[in-house]
């Protein structure tokens, strides 16, 4: 979710903390400002998120989807600088 001004930041987390089928929100840097992680039953439910929640909301000025997680790992090591 890409947002015009990153001041919009905090309104915009309280306006999808009320979203339930949003799990995770992680702000980022560079060219898009927020990423969400949004669960659904089945690419419908997903629709329906999308059109009918987000549209109440007028919070971004764009989008990007993604539609697949190809790897998810919490096995991360960390190197020294020796």
């Amino acid at each position: 979710m890409f947002l015009e001004d990153a001041s919009f930041y905090t309104k915009v987390v309280k306006q999808l903390e009320r979203i339930p089928e949003i799990t995770e929100i992680h702000y980022t840097t560079g060219r898009y400002s927020i990423f969400l992680k949004i669960v659904s039953k089945n690419t419908r439910g997903l629709r329906n998120i999308l059109n009918e929640k987000f549209s109440q909301l007028w919070i971004a000025d764009r989008n990007l989807y993604l539609l697949e997680e190809s790897l998810k790992t919490s096995n991360i090591k960390v190197l020294d600088d020796e």
